[in-house]
């Protein structure tokens, strides 16, 4: 088989617009999903009533007609499950919340490689903390690393104050989450060596 040279230059907006015409694509394959996913839902009392108050672009009706029924079905599902743990409750019931914000975090002070990966990692260590009692804790030495914290959230302490900060913040309360942050950037001021086994 013969090798072909290809002289041909690929310019950037070329490049520009097949990156455009992939997001594209992929913008329609989750408007697809979203909509498969509404069609399943099929017609009831409860989406009927959300779409009627949609039409009055009412956020407050449409939280009251739609989200807070759901959100009472999740509570009472979760509360069954972990009668105890107002932790784990909240863990499970706002697991996008958390996750987003420890996401942005570890992009934000240890760079966005694995930033999912360490968020992931460390909502399932708190999983673990609160319903068996573990301290958070990384082997270091473990043959993967790679969604461990590293520069910062490191320690049981660090992560169980963020978390506390993040629940509060979600409940109104933003003094835990301007001390988090207070302290991160002190982190990013001294910088500590990252954490190796």
């Amino acid at each position: 088989m013969s090798e072909q040279n290809d002289d041909r230059k690929i310019r950037p907006e070329e490049v520009g617009k097949a990156i455009g015409e992939m997001f594209r694509g992929l913008g329609a394959m989750m408007d697809a999903e979203d909509a498969a996913t509404l069609a399943r839902a099929g017609e009831s009392r409860l989406l009927d009533g959300a779409r009627e108050v949609l039409k009055q672009t009412d956020a407050e009706a449409f939280y009251f007609a739609l989200t807070y029924p759901i959100d009472r079905v999740v509570s009472a599902l979760l509360k069954e499950a972990f009668p105890d743990s107002h932790e784990l409750r909240f863990i499970f019931a706002e697991h996008d919340y958390l996750h987003w914000h420890l996401r942005n975090i570890f992009q934000e002070y240890e760079g966005s490689a694995c930033c999912a990966d360490k968020a992931g990692c460390v909502v399932r260590r708190l999983v673990r903390h609160f319903l068996h009692g573990k301290r958070i804790e990384f082997d270091r030495a473990a043959q993967y690393t790679y969604m461990f914290p590293s520069k910062v959230l490191t320690t049981h302490e660090e992560i169980l104050d963020a978390f506390q900060a993040l629940y509060r913040m979600r409940h109104g309360d933003l003094r835990p989450v301007a001390a988090l942050v207070a302290g991160l950037e002190r982190s990013r001021a001294n910088p500590r060596e990252p954490e190796q086994a």
